[in-house]
């Protein structure tokens, strides 16, 4: 049985953000019953990413030299439905919040120009 993101999340996310990805997440996640949610947004020119394997592997590009290459736990499932927005999914809401700020560490958002890696719902004021 699928939940719909409509009913789980807060009334300001399912008009705004959601709507056009709820079908892509009932078509994603049919196997597993993903209770909890975090919605990572990247802000930043030529900043992207990207998930492989099956939802295993994710891969952030940055402007480095190279992609940075997360290992994504068993009980999380993430997936991309834009370059710049990452969904993470899964049962367990200790460890979908924990790989979510996993991520989100690898680039936090500079406040100069808010750059970098942030939820969906956060709001950074810059200097």
């Amino acid at each position: 049985m699928h939940t719909s993101l409509l009913t789980v999340l807060p009334f300001r996310f399912s008009n705004a953000i959601l709507n056009p990805y709820d079908s892509d997440l009932a078509i994603e996640t049919p196997q597993m019953e993903a209770q909890f949610f975090q919605f990572l947004k990247i802000v930043g020119v030529g900043f992207k990413a990207r998930a492989e394997f099956q939802g295993r592997l994710l891969f952030l590009k940055f402007g480095y030299s190279h992609e940075v290459q997360l290992t994504i736990p068993p009980v999380v499932k993430v997936f991309c439905s834009k370059p710049n927005i990452v969904c993470c999914t899964g049962i367990d809401n200790q460890r979908v919040h924990q790989f979510a700020a996993g991520v989100r560490s690898c680039k936090p958002p500079e406040v100069y120009k808010g750059k970098g890696i942030m939820y969906v719902d956060q709001v950074k004021k810059k200097k």
